[in-house]
């Protein structure tokens, strides 16, 4: 969201990928953000130190993904610093697109060709004009009867939804939402949404959260808000200000939607989307939230899905990327797991 924000100047690159904090610093990511402080900072030809920070980047990323010894990983080929000059750098760096999206990084080849899984290298790229990328729609998937828990949940502890096999691959970019006709024993309830893809092999690969405060959940009507902008189907906004904060009815369903974080996949021909809704905590490795809402005990949570309650997911569906009809190993993905 704060891509769109940014003021004050009309160059700006942005480069977008699964995985940690570490993966800000993936070769693919580290070879651009390099040029670009070469260029704006130093304002030098990125050529020019090119030698050494390829000779040092194998030791530098074993120590900092914790990668092992025999585990070799390099820098790929850079245009960019492949210019002779700084005028013929900076030219190529200004006329490159501003939104670059690493997919299934993981699952991807070294420069030398070679492929171990996890590594951090992207199977693909593409890149576009800006965001919302031109052309985005909101596809919406509804929830119905027969959706099962997912293993990691105990019985009677989540909900989920799984949709028909997809006909077409379907590549998501940006936010979206689970909107949810929802029933609380409990005043608060702190919800989590878990999207990922059922794939046709039978694992089920992770792909991204959301969660909300139920009592928070009155989205923004206008531009005055945190992001000062308007609320859509794909970046719903809630206002966060404490005297919207409304208790759940009792006895009665609310609209309650979870705003996604950002994602950038691509759901395969032939799998399904699934949604999970769930208290917080469980899907990440090393974090999770305190004092979440209720502070002690259980809650009961219903979720509805009919007519006059349509419970969805909404994803911002991108037209025209081309994307390697076969599956990544599983697992591989960077900070997305992959399950049976």
């Amino acid at each position: 969201d704060l891509v769109q924000h940014f003021t004050g100047t009309s160059q700006k690159w942005f480069t977008f990928t699964n995985g940690a904090h570490i993966d800000s610093l993936d070769p693919y990511t580290y070879d651009r953000w390099y040029d670009f402080l070469q260029l704006f900072v130093a304002h030098k030809a990125p050529i020019v130190n090119q030698a050494a920070t390829r000779a040092a980047a194998p030791a530098i990323y074993q120590a900092a993904m914790g990668l092992p010894q025999s585990d070799v990983v390099t820098l790929p080929p850079d245009s960019i610093q492949e210019q002779p000059d700084y005028r013929s750098a900076l030219s190529a760096f200004q006329a490159l697109p501003e939104v670059r999206v690493l997919f299934d990084n993981g699952a991807g080849s070294s420069p030398g060709a070679s492929s171990n899984p996890g590594d951090p290298y992207p199977a693909f790229e593409q890149s576009f004009s800006g965001l919302p990328i031109p052309g985005t729609t909101a596809q919406t998937w509804y929830f119905g009867a027969g959706g099962r828990d997912w293993q990691h949940n105990p019985s009677g502890s989540a909900v989920s939804y799984t949709s028909q096999p997809l006909t077409a691959a379907a590549t998501a970019i940006g936010g979206g939402a689970v909107n949810a006709w929802v029933e609380s024993s409990t005043p608060d309830v702190d919800l989590q949404a878990t999207v990922s893809e059922v794939r046709p092999d039978g694992n089920e690969t992770f792909v991204q959260n959301g969660w909300i405060r139920a009592s928070e959940r009155k989205l923004s009507t206008d531009s005055n808000n945190i992001f000062k902008q308007p609320s859509t189907t794909l970046e719903p906004i809630p206002t966060f200000v404490a005297g919207d904060a409304q208790p759940m009815p009792a006895g009665q369903f609310a609209q309650v939607t979870i705003p996604l974080y950002f994602q950038g996949h691509v759901y395969r021909a032939g799998s399904r989307i699934k949604v999970t809704i769930a208290a917080p905590n469980g899907t990440q490795p090393i974090w999770s939230f305190a004092e979440t809402q209720p502070p002690s005990g259980t809650a009961t949570e219903s979720v509805a899905f009919s007519n006059t309650m349509p419970s969805s997911l909404s994803l911002p569906v991108v037209p025209g990327v081309s994307a390697p009809a076969a599956l990544p190993p599983c697992p591989s993905l960077r900070n997305e797991p992959c399950r049976p």
